[in-house]
């Protein structure tokens, strides 16, 4: 995985897929990076072979610390994903989410994982701050297409009331899809399929509180 390839989101958020190397991690710190929100969880973190344990000790080393919120894929399909290449990811997510939001079957853990993830950019952005420096918060799941964004677009609303910003991130993740599909050999992108389960977990997150 290449963090280059992150979406900037303003003001103070990356978002993209997940790292893995301590040269991942170099070009995080050298990007300002000062907090990551991990959303992944246990499972695909096995799947995708990532030490968590050498990670977490490269995060330290770079000034870089770390918040690990687990939050199942949207689709509920995480199991099977690896054998799905980013696209088909979004399109399953795409049509299913709007069936479990409508059904109920999307239950409240679901909302409260996505919603502490949200505090945890806070938490990060704030401590960066007390420390007297500018706060870059890297938040990834495995893709970088869901969950990530979805986490993105909650911080937006919820701090500064942003909802044209669930707009703002989707755009961000598609134009790193492009390029990063046009390094990984051309697959085309839909990208109104990209922008969808984000602002849905987005919309129906937010109908609470935070």
């Amino acid at each position: 995985m290449c963090v280059w390839l992150a979406a900037q989101v303003p003001p103070n958020m990356f978002v993209g897929p997940y790292p893995q190397s301590c040269d991942d991690v170099q070009t995080m710190k050298e990007a300002g990076v000062t907090g990551v929100v991990n959303v992944q969880t246990e499972k695909d973190i096995r799947q995708r072979m990532v030490n968590m344990g050498a990670m977490r000790k490269y995060y330290e080393e770079a000034g870089i610390e770390l918040c690990h919120v687990p939050i199942e894929d949207f689709h509920g399909v995480s199991s099977c994903s690896c054998n799905l290449s980013a696209r088909q990811q979004w399109l399953s997510a795409a049509v299913f989410l709007p069936q479990l939001l409508s059904s109920g079957a999307l239950q409240a853990d679901l909302t409260k994982r996505v919603k502490d993830a949200a505090h945890a950019v806070h938490y990060l952005a704030e401590k960066a701050k007390g420390q007297g420096r500018e706060p870059k918060i890297y938040i990834h799941c495995t893709a970088g297409m869901g969950r990530a964004p979805a986490t993105a677009c909650i911080y937006l609303v919820w701090k500064q009331g942003m909802l044209p910003g669930c707009s703002a991130v989707s755009g961000c993740v598609a134009a790193g899809c492009e390029r990063g599909s046009a390094r990984a050999g051309g697959e085309e992108w839909d990208v109104r399929s990209c922008a969808v389960a984000s602002v849905q977990v987005t919309r129906w997150t937010m109908r609470g509180t935070m």
